[in-house]
């Protein structure tokens, strides 16, 4: 309970598993409005492998497995899991391989990436979330260090896995349920479908892809090609313009579909990078406030993702390829000519006023073009210098 203040979670009152229909099993609603950004759970997650997967060659060997993470969960947890069973939705009921603990894990894990590695979690309350290509939640794993003698904690020694944190990536409202996206959704239905099929061995039939809407399906496939334009190698020297506008494109579509998803911080760091590259420290401190204030929404101040982006912004020239060329040559005083009210000039981070796409519209250039704005970036005259 403490920690449930602490974190600003819902209450787990307001939690509540609903059948849907036999395509979708069992999904997690919410029984109250939900902000965009709030800690809706965190909670303590089994987590196995690929690799550890890949050991189980018999269903004794994923019993046992399954039987020794248990034991370290401890009783209470266990318990939930077992309780799992009971619940678990009619329709799977039927296909049991006789392995009780396998057929719950079979059932509940979440395919996901957590240290670079790629495996699959089970926690009691997102034991229910499924998958959307519209998701209207987030899903972050922590780190949890151990601590020595001294109780401080050991940022440098191997972390163990946290807690699974589920975060509003939307306003959601009452009685929606909660889902996630077990990859980024991007391209056209069957593109989706193929993907999903493949790398986890289901066919998605989440609403998004079961009752398609054409401008969604534009956005999405918007994202998609947009993304593998942004990949493109000689974008970062060659078309520096066209790199920027192309993103300004990719976040669009992305924030059509999720207003609030990681996606969009990776790629306004992807463009702090490019203008780190060029030397346009105006711009990628810009687009790193950007992505830290997303970061800051989505993982808190304990993530990992946050936590580069501090270090970034405070010392931009550790940037990979920072100052690699100075084609864009700017000063973090120039940053205030990007911002206005708070907000961002898009034209100006963006540069889609670009003529040609091989160009790099520096900052100062905007200043000579506006002489006003540049007079008020000058520093003024202490009252003793008068």
């Amino acid at each position: 309970m403490a920690a449930q203040k602490l974190l600003g979670l819902v209450p787990s009152r307001s939690l509540y598993t609903k059948y849907i229909e036999p395509t979708l099993g069992t999904g997690l609603f919410i029984d109250e409005a939900i902000a965009a950004g709030r800690a809706i759970v965190a909670e303590r997650v089994l987590w196995i492998s690929e690799a550890q997967q890949d050991t189980c060659i018999t269903a004794a060997d994923a019993t046992l497995l399954l039987t020794r993470k248990l034991k370290a969960m401890g009783k209470k947890w266990t318990a939930r899991f077992i309780a799992l069973a009971a619940d678990s939705d009619q329709s799977n009921s039927t296909s049991s391989s006789g392995n009780a603990l396998g057929d719950i894990w079979d059932t509940h894990n979440i395919p996901t990436v957590w240290g670079s590695k790629r495996g699959a979690i089970l926690g009691p309350n997102l034991a229910w979330i499924n998958h959307s290509c519209m998701p209207n939640c987030t899903l972050t794993i922590t780190d949890r260090y151990p601590c020595g003698p001294d109780g401080r904690r050991k940022p440098h020694a191997k972390p163990r896995i946290g807690r699974a944190m589920l975060r509003a990536a939307k306003d959601i409202p009452r009685g929606a349920e909660l889902t996630i996206g077990y990859f980024h959704p991007a391209g056209c239905v069957a593109f989706r479908g193929i993907n999903c099929y493949l790398r986890f061995g289901f066919h998605c039939v989440c609403r998004c892809c079961a009752q398609l809407h054409p401008d969604l399906e534009g956005k999405l496939e918007g994202t998609h090609r947009l993304g593998l334009l942004l990949r493109t190698p000689d974008l970062v020297t060659t078309w520096p313009a066209g790199f920027f506008q192309i993103a300004h494109d990719l976040e669009y579509c992305i924030a059509c579909v999720t207003p609030y998803e990681m996606r969009l911080a990776l790629t306004w760091t992807k463009c702090a990078l490019v203008a780190g590259y060029h030397s346009d420290l105006a711009r990628a401190i810009c687009f790193l406030r950007k992505a830290r204030r997303l970061a800051m929404l989505l993982e808190g101040p304990a993530g990992k993702f946050y936590d580069q982006l501090m270090r970034w912004t405070q010392s931009p020239e550790l940037m990979p390829g920072f100052g690699a060329t100075t084609r864009g040559l700017s000063s973090f005083a120039e940053s205030d000519v990007i911002v206005e009210d708070g907000l961002e000039d898009e034209n100006v981070l963006y540069m889609t006023d670009a003529k040609r796409l091989s160009e790099y519209i520096r900052v100062s250039h905007v200043l000579k073009d506006s002489p006003d704005l540049a007079r008020s970036l000058k520093p003024k005259k202490r009252m003793s210098e008068a």
